[in-house]
């Protein structure tokens, strides 16, 4: 199952918080999910792997030449939380309004929540059973927020075809329960950035800093691969529940698909 909340946050007095606040979001959401389920939250707290949830930073703050943002009291911003899987999704269903939150020194009351859920099999029943002419050859992604990804022992900050596809499967066979094929080794030779406009920005975690980029990206699929091109499909709108590269559970790698409509081929 995947699910996602979007909470209307209203600041009880003037909030302030530094622009990289991902870890206090992060924090914020285990400390609302323990509300909930104990169990659970423990369990993601201590979990090392790939974790079944993502966090967004705040949206609607107004930003300062200090580099915070902030909000005059009984002003809203936006949270978004995502649940990756049956037990976390389950746990974010039960979130109310009216119940407080702290994030850093903020502190808020949550004044109204939207909620949008789908199951990984009717995705996928969705994407791979597409008929090749209502595909377009071209997927993007707007990028929001700082995306990394892991290659070997190093950070690397750009979306490459070959670690934004295989990263985005590999996330999806993790976490559903409808497996995916493998993507083809040729993948850098069958996939290719048509163009792009980004760059890098910085966030803080911790005492250290992680370097990402921003921005749109757009990717071409060879003609005759088609059933590469409704896989690519599939996992871009996964990602909008699922970010993309690491620390998604800190506010990085939040997208925007642009599956764009089909054109003639």
């Amino acid at each position: 199952m995947l699910t996602e909340i979007t909470l209307t946050l209203q600041a009880r007095e003037a909030a302030t918080l530094p622009a990289s606040h991902g870890l206090m979001a992060n924090a914020a959401a285990l400390n609302l999910l323990n509300r909930y389920d104990e169990a659970l939250a423990r369990e993601l707290h201590d979990k090392e792997s790939a974790k079944p949830y993502t966090v967004a930073l705040l949206t609607g703050l107004k930003a300062q030449a200090d580099k915070t943002l902030t909000l005059p009291a009984n002003e809203d911003c936006r949270w978004r939380l995502t649940g990756l899987s049956k037990d976390v999704s389950a746990c974010l269903k039960k979130i109310t309004a009216g119940d407080d939150i702290r994030i850093g020194s903020g502190e808020f009351v949550i004044a109204d929540i939207a909620v949008n859920s789908t199951a990984y099999s009717l995705m996928a029943d969705k994407w791979l059973s597409m008929p090749t002419e209502r595909l377009n050859p071209h997927i993007g992604f707007q990028i929001n927020t700082p995306a990394a990804f892991k290659r070997g022992r190093y950070e690397y900050p750009f979306p490459a075809p070959d670690v934004v596809w295989t990263s985005l499967l590999n996330k999806w066979n993790r976490f559903s329960d409808t497996y995916c094929p493998q993507l083809p080794l040729a993948l850098s030779e069958e996939v290719h950035l048509t163009n792009w406009h980004g760059e890098t920005k910085r966030m803080a975690m911790g005492k250290r800093w992680s370097v990402g980029c921003v921005g749109r990206f757009n990717y071409g699929v060879s003609k005759g691969q088609d059933e590469l091109l409704r896989l690519l499909h599939l996992l871009a709108d996964f990602a909008r529940f699922a970010g993309i590269g690491w620390q998604t559970t800190a506010g990085m790698g939040q997208v925007t698909p642009m599956l764009a409509p089909p054109v003639k081929r």
